[in-house]
């Protein structure tokens, strides 16, 4: 299996003026697993204020649940990967300010540059910011704009930020290393009046083929709908909730998804108390002429809920399994209702 190998972190730091909020840069050396030679090499991959990038190291967290991210050892977890960033985090460098260039690139040419395909997306940025005087320099024929990284920090982070058109690598070089001076100021605080979630999902716990884990999320008619693999909701909760509670208090990320391991851990297989059906307005809309063929009839003509009858999860699984992501299950008290 692929897998991106993480060797390496790193925080840069700057405050740009004396009335901005720190800007943190976060580097991370890495190489792919399915490419020759291993040659690990740093790349940015986050600019902005602590929440901001935050984001997107907890969403690389996730990605370590289900392997994707990995380390040399090959037993990442992504409470080990977010220590890791608390340690940097904890030995911030100074950033210091330079030139920043970039320029629209040509057609099926996409790197140091911005992608030919999302120069009407930097148009509408750089009108919303008031600062189409970088666009005209975009069009031009020169078309390289260098700008001060402290001057144009707004400018930079609404094109290059957690929420802008292009990711940060296309303005800090692959060959970047960090280096500077730690400066202890820039390390961040306890709390970052962050909310905690309004509350987790209610899931139902079922063994499938394979003697594999999945479970299914209670929805708003009151059923539970479709399903995921394990590492797929510990993956959404560690990018989602966890990273709502550490920005409530520093530390409350990792103890939260330990919490939540062992909640999914002690939940029964609940297999047997729930009846399947196949919900149709769920189905793709590539999928509508096959479920049709597989009930005999016209797809207009079946019932919104397809009872499956008395299958098992595994035998569902095997005989509808192309229109499992329409699954719907029902506890078999209301199962007779529903039907």
């Amino acid at each position: 299996m692929g897998a991106t190998i993480t060797t390496g972190k790193a925080v840069m730091a700057c405050q740009p003026t004396a009335q901005s909020e720190v800007i943190y840069i976060l580097v991370e050396q890495t190489y792919e697993k399915n490419c020759s030679p291993h040659t690990p090499h740093w790349g940015c991959f986050a600019i902005g204020t602590y929440k901001q990038v935050m984001q997107r190291v907890y969403a690389h967290a996730a990605a370590a649940e289900g392997g994707s991210l990995n380390n040399r050892s090959m037993d990442l977890t992504p409470e080990s990967y977010l220590r890791g960033w608390n340690l940097a985090f904890h030995k911030p460098m100074m950033f210091n300010n330079r030139d920043i260039s970039f320029r629209i690139l040509e057609r099926n040419h996409w790197y140091d540059g911005i992608e030919s395909t999302k120069a009407g997306a930097v148009y509408h940025k750089l009108k919303d910011t008031n600062r189409l005087d970088v666009w005209e320099k975009l069009i031009s024929d020169d078309d390289k704009v260098s700008l001060s990284f402290y001057d144009n920090i707004d400018l930079i982070m609404s094109l290059f930020g957690v929420d802008g058109v292009e990711p940060p690598w296309r303005i800090i070089s692959r060959y970047f290393e960090p280096h500077g001076v730690v400066v202890p100021g820039f390390i961040p605080g306890k709390t970052h009046g962050g909310r905690f979630p309004a509350g987790m999902d209610k899931l139902i716990k079922l063994k499938s083929n394979m003697a594999r884990t999945v479970f299914a999320k209670l929805g708003a008619d009151g059923y539970y709908h479709s399903y995921e693999w394990e590492y797929r909701v510990i993956g959404e909760f560690v990018e989602k909730q966890a990273y709502e509670c550490e920005m409530v208090q520093h530390g409350l990320g990792v103890k939260n998804i330990k919490s939540f391991r062992e909640l999914l851990d002690s939940l029964p297989h609940s297999n047997d108390d729930y009846d399947i059906f196949i919900k149709k307005s769920a189905l793709q809309n590539y999928s509508h002429s096959s479920y049709a063929s597989k009930l005999g009839c016209k797809f207009e003509d079946a019932p919104e809920l397809y009872s499956i009858g008395n299958m098992t999860f595994d035998e569902a699984e095997k005989e509808f399994y192309s229109f499992s992501n329409a699954f719907v299950f029902i506890p078999k008290q209301q199962a007779k209702l529903a039907a």
